[in-house]
């Protein structure tokens, strides 16, 4: 099998589980790659000795994957924002990921991520999912596009805990409490709403709000 840095492999883990792979640094004495499975959101670059890969070749427990799964959802067209959150992404991390094969080590890369946190003022654990996402999706700027178009559920009511209000908090007054919108006052919205909009002269959303609070 022939190893090329961005590659895919699947990998037999159990009787009928795979793990698909991506190569992210081959060693230039041909000691062995490190690698990173591609599904897992909380995997590490792991090291696999050339005897590793061997084994698992004569044993027909990897073989190379052709497609990749991250590709399709990077060709899509984005709007402008996402673009603007990749390329200040990829700007905080340029500088680690350049610093191969330390980054990859577990021995190093805390102490190198430790230091451009500490610098750029991030979050340790920004930074990590940040390398994961790149390592993970390609290895490219392109791979640490957000997740924005997966997120959400538009037009779906959303769910609540007990005592923990949806959205954003007060701005104005931080002694205003907002409420959540529950099934009753939900109903009790849409039945207002029609009612006073059956008519030619239709109020102003204020007019909507005030009546709404009335009941």
């Amino acid at each position: 099998m022939e190893l090329t840095v961005n590659s895919l492999m699947d990998w037999q883990v159990e009787a009928n589980r795979w793990i698909t792979t991506r190569v992210l640094w081959i060693d230039p004495s041909s000691r062995g790659f490190w690698m990173i499975n591609i599904d897992d959101p909380r995997a590490w670059p792991e090291w696999c000795s050339r005897a590793e890969l061997n084994e698992a070749m004569e044993q027909d427990s990897v073989a190379p994957r052709l497609n990749d799964p991250h590709l399709p959802d990077q060709l899509r067209q984005r709007p402008e924002s996402h673009y603007l959150v990749r390329d200040k992404r990829w700007d905080r991390i340029r500088e680690l990921v350049a610093d191969e094969p330390a980054i990859y080590d577990p021995a190093t890369r805390g102490h190198l991520i430790a230091g451009i946190a500490q610098r750029d003022d991030v979050r340790l654990a920004t930074f990590y999912d940040w390398l994961r996402q790149y390592w993970q999706r390609g290895m490219t700027p392109d791979a640490l596009l957000p997740d924005w178009h997966h997120c959400g559920a538009r037009g779906k009511p959303r769910g609540s805990k007990p005592g923990k209000k949806r959205g954003r908090p007060p701005t104005k007054d931080p002694r205003v409490v907002g409420i959540n919108i529950d099934e009753d006052l939900r109903q009790l919205i849409r039945v207002t709403a029609k009612k006073l909009y059956n008519n030619r002269k239709k109020p102003s959303i204020q007019t909507v709000y005030e009546e709404i609070r009335l009941r």
